[in-house]
């Protein structure tokens, strides 16, 4: 649902400013450029391998996106298998998606619908990076399948710094900007479906692990209301 990143450029330096710029750089920068990607994201799983759950905000950039609209999120995630997606557009159109480790849910707010269907392990894999480096094992190597090109590089947002993974997939290119704590904090796409050209970029904030969650949060009982509908095949 939420997915990566866009594309950058590393211009090379000659050999001798090279030489002069390594030799004037932080140790931790210069050991941060020798990780691979893989080696980076396993950074990311790491610092987040003693919390019990997760939770945060993402927020879509306006403008971006296949329609421009800005999407909020606010994603829970419960190990070994519990995730609770609270999503949000600028209309106010709502979506829930609650994996209870038996079940997926799908409640479409607005539309009084919901679909269920079984969980299964693989569908931890579709819960963006963030989600599958924190719940998925060997996180690096499913974010990174099927992707050629995989890059790092240092880079900055303003005044603060941060080490940017990128890859390539068949149809996009992805940005993963991770800070100095190796918490992810933007996540870049340049999508190319047919010729058609469209950037999505997200925000991660409030970023908690250690948040109270209420007993029931990774639970869903449809309202009264509300109609089933079939899952997709």
């Amino acid at each position: 649902m939420f997915r990566n990143s866009f594309t950058a450029a590393w211009a090379a330096l000659a050999v001798f400013g090279a030489a002069m710029t390594t030799a004037a750089q932080p140790k931790a920068e210069a050991e941060a450029k020798a990780l691979s990607g893989s080696e980076v994201l396993q950074s990311v799983a790491d610092a987040m391998k003693d919390a019990e759950a997760v939770q945060y905000e993402v927020t879509q950039l306006p403008g971006s996106g296949p329609n421009g609209e800005v999407r909020t999120a606010r994603m829970t995630f419960n190990r070994p298998n519990l995730a609770r997606i609270e999503m949000e557009d600028d209309n106010g159109r709502v979506i829930l998606i609650v994996f209870d480790g038996k079940n997926r849910w799908y409640y479409f707010k607005d539309a009084h619908k919901y679909r269920k269907s079984e969980q299964k392990d693989d569908d931890l894999k579709a819960l963006g990076t963030f989600g599958v480096l924190f719940l998925v094992k060997d996180a690096p190597g499913v974010v990174l399948k099927d992707t050629m090109n995989v890059a790092v590089r240092q880079d900055k947002l303003g005044d603060d710094a941060y080490t940017v993974v990128r890859w390539e997939t068949a149809k996009a290119t992805h940005e993963l900007w991770i800070d100095e704590k190796k918490t992810i904090r933007r996540d870049d796409e340049l999508i190319d479906i047919s010729g058609m050209v469209g950037k999505r970029t997200l925000e991660y904030r409030k970023i908690d692990l250690s948040p109270k969650l209420a007993d029931d949060l990774f639970s869903f009982t449809p309202p009264d209301d509300a109609t089933a509908v079939e899952p997709s095949k």
